[in-house]
């Protein structure tokens, strides 16, 4: 049979012949995703856009290539050679475009998320935060590892650690090379800026990939002892990481530091490193014997690896024998040595035992074979002082020929007291080194009897080394003694009157000006005579006073610092403060913390517990008119212009207070708010009397209305022993308080009136917090129309906390809380239905 074949049918017929062959091929009709049909029609397209690809021919070769894409769109293969033919002829954006639209139908291509990533982009200037800001919502709308990269790596040169580490967040991101990458400079990155937590997370990511290497895993270990963060480190060490001998020892160290006791004796009784250096092993074996449970059991069941070590084991049990008075035992471990060995742990064997003879005798053969140190020569000099009768002509003439260095000398020279020594004393430190302490300068000041300036220039040594009141003194009757009168009266030593004394004294003259209340004159005059008595109590007291007077707080802060050191050089380790010394060092921190003060912010509140609590409104809460409350709360913060403003003695002070109730059954007191500016004047110095004047204005438009308040207020009886303040000596002090306030509201022309007495007992609980049973009584009474007033008492107790304290400022802050019940008596037109009311009382001093 002859067949005959059109040109088009063989074509066909060669293509359909042809496909199981191209299946594997790129560009087969398989590749392609294309029926038999569409591949037929799509296929001289491609051929075409090929061809034309070859010869470099753009226009035809994109026509035909965006001609073979609209036809078969869903072909991910025809999308890949078009954004290639684009990118052959430098169309990145058009390749970026079609690449990123196909993404969104196929976010899982490999194919098209590599071709994407392939287009070079030009890197983004990113200069501002802002700019970063922009860049990384462009990135979350259509991510690729590029932008997450970019974002991130721009993020950390900016120190935006918190967009960095939001990057890492994309786990598909986070695995590629760029991400891990990323993550590395992250967590340098906050290392460098000290950000602990950051790094730890950095950290916590490259571990999850399984990159780090040992030197990071160093620097995760050294920020997360620096975090403290245990119970991490021991999760990652129950891992098998940061378990390394010297991780061990660090972290070991690490609680033996912080005092951690309890975790750390577990940790030393569930490990058993192994290490590759003497020095770690002996560590370890040091915080076995310092911080075991059974110390004793502990280090002499550890396996010494290294025998350097072994004699540090004998040197640890020994001691723990001997404070255990387990004489036998620690003797068995030192026979364990040649008996010319381990020559400190038999001395304080004897020394324990108090075998003087074996002392002296080791200390000699210590003394033969290396020399003693300064501290064995102290061990001895303590022990012969106290027992001079065991130190033999033999032994009281070695030890008499200087050793080589100071702290060896001055050792020597604490076993020669008497003064029939004082030939010894003399060749042991009359070289006079510069680092002798001050035991030994006055030491050698007593030995010059015949040289008053040698003795003196010894002394001032000793004084200048340590400022208690005996070198001091000892300053002073030498200078005395060299005449030297100045000197003399500057360190306590009160000098002869001669003729030559006849000028005024400026001392005296500053005490007597400060009496007539010459404040700048008194100053001036004490000024001068403290240089002459630069250390004297009277006259730097008396400075703090007048400087406090004349608001110069530079030097009232200066003046009281050195009124508390000086009350504190008076301690010494036999003698403490007097109760006297105690309330004087108090009052002067409380004069220091408080020239330093500018600002006071203060809050107060009272809320009912009952619904028919009230609190009356009284001119001493200075609510609105008229009002009872069942909740109060205010809300005060007051600047101190300065002292001597208008009057000598005053003080000025500007102030702005929000306060409001709670009506009805409400219980948070936050109705009728209103806004207080006032400025606030204490005209007395010495009594606590205050004049002031208030613009209120009601912060709720529909309540209350706009006035000015005129007001007085006093507080008496609570000065001195009295005061609320703390009391530094004794278990508790009583307190009381006699309260006045009158106020004059101009526009409503009328005036309310409050007297308060109270009476409390503060009971100590501690250093720093009393517990303040209290009655008071209170009359409350109003002008306006109809007349109005109350009588009630009240008692409570509240829990006061003082805190914030230093060294040279007492408490600056208070904080109260209380439960009080009150009772109203009597009253006309007054809210008294109910006579009984609870309240919760909460009070702020900042």
């Amino acid at each position: 049979m002859n067949i005959r074949l059109n040109p088009l049918t063989a074509l066909i017929c060669g293509v359909l012949l042809a496909s199981p062959a191209m299946a594997a091929q790129e560009g087969s009709r398989q590749d392609l995703g294309l029926s038999d049909y569409r591949y037929f029609k799509v296929y001289p397209h491609i051929e075409r856009a090929q061809k034309a690809l070859k010869q470099n021919d753009e226009t035809r070769a994109l026509r035909s290539f965006e001609h073979a894409h609209q036809m078969a769109p869903e072909s991910l293969r025809l999308t890949l050679w078009l954004a290639e033919a684009y990118r052959h002829f430098g169309h990145n954006n058009k390749a970026q475009a079609l690449l990123e639209s196909e993404l969104k139908k196929h976010p899982q291509n490999a194919d098209l998320q590599r071709a994407l990533e392939a287009i070079p982009v030009p890197a983004p200037d990113i200069h501002t935060t802002e700019q970063l800001v922009a860049l990384q919502k462009q990135c979350d709308a259509t991510p690729t590892v590029r932008c997450r990269s970019d974002v991130g790596n721009y993020a950390i040169k900016l120190n935006q650690l918190d967009i960095a580490r939001a990057q890492l967040t994309d786990a598909k991101f986070r695995h590629t090379k760029e991400g891990l990458a990323l993550a590395d400079n992250y967590t340098q990155r906050a290392i460098f800026l000290q950000q602990w937590a950051a790094a730890d997370q950095g950290f916590a990511l490259l571990d999850g990939e399984a990159t780090l290497t040992d030197a990071q895993y160093q620097q995760w270990f050294a920020i997360l002892l620096h975090m403290q963060r245990d119970q991490r480190i021991l999760d990652l060490q129950s891992q098998g990481v940061m378990n390394t001998a010297g991780m061990q020892l660090a972290y070991a160290q690490s609680l033996a530091e912080r005092q951690a006791l309890g975790p750390l004796r577990r940790y030393l009784a569930n490990r058993k490193p192994e290490f590759s250096t003497p020095a770690e092993e002996h560590n370890w074996m040091r915080l076995l014997a310092t911080y075991s449970q059974q110390p004793g059991n502990a280090v002499a069941n550890w396996p010494v690896k290294h025998a350097e070590n072994k004699k540090y084991v004998l040197s640890t049990l020994v001691p723990i024998r001997i404070q255990q008075g387990d004489w036998q035992g620690a003797n068995q471990l030192l026979n364990t040595f040649p008996e010319s060995q381990v020559l400190d742990q038999r001395l304080a064997l004897s020394l324990a035992q108090k075998d003087t003879p074996s002392s002296l005798r080791l200390l000699n053969q210590i003394n033969q074979t290396r020399g003693l140190t300064a501290q064995e020569l102290g061990t001895l000099s303590y022990q012969l002082a106290a027992h001079p009768e065991w130190m033999n002509a033999e032994n009281k003439a070695r030890l008499a020929k200087p050793l080589p260095t100071p702290a060896q000398r001055m050792a020597q020279a604490r076993l020669f007291l008497g003064k029939e020594d004082c030939t010894i004393v003399r060749n042991l430190l009359g070289d006079l080194s510069p680092q002798y302490d001050a035991e030994s300068w006055s030491h050698l000041a007593q030995c010059y009897p015949w040289q008053p300036g040698l003795a003196l220039y010894a002394a001032q040594q000793a004084a200048a080394r340590d400022s208690s009141p005996y070198y001091q003194r000892q300053v002073g009757y030498l200078a005395y003694s060299a005449e030297d009168y100045a000197l003399a009266q500057a360190n306590g030593v009160v000098a002869p009157q001669t003729s030559a004394a006849a000028e005024p004294d400026d001392a005296a003259r500053g005490f007597a000006l400060a009496a007539q209340g010459k404040h700048r004159e008194a100053r001036d005059a004490l000024e001068k005579a403290r240089k002459i008595q630069p250390d004297s109590p009277e006259i730097l007291r008396q400075l703090v006073f007048l400087n406090e007077h004349l608001d110069d707080k530079p030097n009232t802060k200066q003046y009281s610092e050195r009124v508390v050191d000086d009350i504190d050089n008076t301690l010494t380790p036999q003698q403490s403060l007097s109760d006297k010394q105690q309330e004087d060092r108090f009052a002067f921190r409380r004069i220091h913390e408080d020239s330093q003060r500018r600002w006071t912010f203060s809050y107060d509140g009272s809320f009912g517990l009952t619904p028919d609590s009230l609190n009356s409104g009284g001119s001493n809460n200075g609510v609105q008119q008229n009002k009872s409350y069942r909740s109060y709360q205010q809300f005060e913060a007051e600047y101190r212009v300065g002292k001597n403003k208008i009057l000598d003695g005053d003080q000025l002070s500007v102030y702005s207070r929000v306060f409001a109730g709670s009506k009805d059954n409400n219980f948070v007191p936050v109705d009728e708010p209103m806004l207080g500016i006032g400025v606030r004047w204490k005209p007395l110095r010495d009594q606590v009397i205050y004049l002031a004047a208030e613009q209120q204005i009601p912060l709720d438009h529909h309540h209350g209305e706009a006035d000015l308040m005129l007001r007085a207020s006093a507080s008496f009886l609570n000065g001195g022993k009295f005061s609320d303040d703390w009391h530094p000596t004794g278990n508790g002090w009583m307190a009381q308080n006699l309260y006045l306030d009158a106020a004059h509201f101009v526009k409503a022309d009328y005036q309310i009136y409050t007297a308060d007495y109270r009476m409390s007992w503060h009971q100590k609980i501690n250093h720093k917090q009393t517990l303040e049973p209290y009655w008071h009584a209170q009359y409350n009474a109003s002008t306006d129309t109809p007349y109005r007033d109350n009588t009630l008492g009240g008692v409570g107790v509240r829990l006061n906390t003082w805190f914030g304290e230093s060294h040279y400022s007492a408490f600056p802050h208070k904080v109260s809380v209380g439960l009080e019940y009150q009772r109203a008596f009597s009253g006309h037109n007054r809210d008294t239905d109910s006579k009984n009311s609870l309240f919760l009382t909460l009070g702020a001093r900042w």
